[in-house]
């Protein structure tokens, strides 16, 4: 879903229980027959207290998971950097056969950073070429069982599948479902009593309305962007990789 769908549901909904939380005063001051029980400002508080609590909650979630997923950027580019200098270890077919890979396996990730609809194509040629490396490491190893620098291409070509099995399932992780209905259940609710709290005061404000509806809107998209894979103001930044692509290209 598009943030600026997003952005209109969430105004939207905002709008709808505001204006629900003041029709609902004026509902049942024309049916009631006594005195209505006001809300006082201080459950209005709690609520809105809770919340904000909600809020950053979620917001914090998401931006933990961004710090991981650039984290693991890094230490993918260290590990593929890393196996590039130790296949000159291995004899020059070989060596030439995994740098070209591994130029390969980093424009992937170059590619998919200007066109995340390549996810599921770099996805499965990245599994392929880490099949590709351990093949021609292992091999290498099997052949010469007391060569120290075999074990060092397996550590350094263990670290590159390793990472890459690490982006993809922080890739996966997202806020969960529960957090996302409670958050919006909250929001509703608490622009209702916010409504109906008008109705009381006497005072509706369609401005003060459309200022809070915007308000929450700003604070609840940037929660999904920061929850959306390298999508968005928060995707990771490209020029890192590019520039590592070109220097082992």
């Amino acid at each position: 879903m598009s943030l600026t769908l997003i952005t209109i549901i969430t105004v939207l909904v905002v709008l709808a229980s505001i204006h629900v939380g003041h029709w609902l005063y004026g509902y049942m001051k024309r049916s009631s027959t006594g005195t209505l029980i006001e809300p006082s400002a201080s459950a209005i508080g709690a609520m809105m207290g809770l919340l904000a609590f909600m809020l950053a909650f979620a917001f914090s979630m998401g931006a933990h998971r961004l710090d991981v997923r650039k984290q693991l950027s890094l230490e993918e580019m260290n590990a593929i950097g890393t196996l590039h200098m130790r296949a000159d270890l291995l004899p020059a077919t070989e060596s030439s056969t995994v740098k070209s890979l591994l130029v390969e396996y980093t424009k992937l990730r170059v590619d998919l950073s200007k066109n995340v609809e390549l996810l599921k194509v770099t996805l499965t040629r990245s599994d392929e070429i880490n099949g590709e490396l351990w093949s021609i490491v292992s091999t290498y190893l099997i052949a010469h069982p007391n060569d120290l620098s075999a074990l060092a291409l397996i550590e350094a070509t263990n670290a590159v599948i390793d990472i890459f099995g690490a982006r993809v399932y922080a890739g996966t992780q997202h806020i969960p479902i529960i957090i996302w209905t409670v958050l919006v259940a909250m929001t509703i609710l608490a622009m209702i009593a916010m409504g109906y709290q008008m109705g009381v005061s006497g005072r509706m404000s369609n401005l003060l309305s459309i200022i809070m509806a915007l308000t929450f809107s700003a604070v609840l998209v940037l929660i999904a962007d920061l929850d959306r894979y390298d999508q968005g103001f928060f995707a990771l930044p490209k020029q890192p990789m590019i520039d590592f692509y070109e220097s082992i290209k």
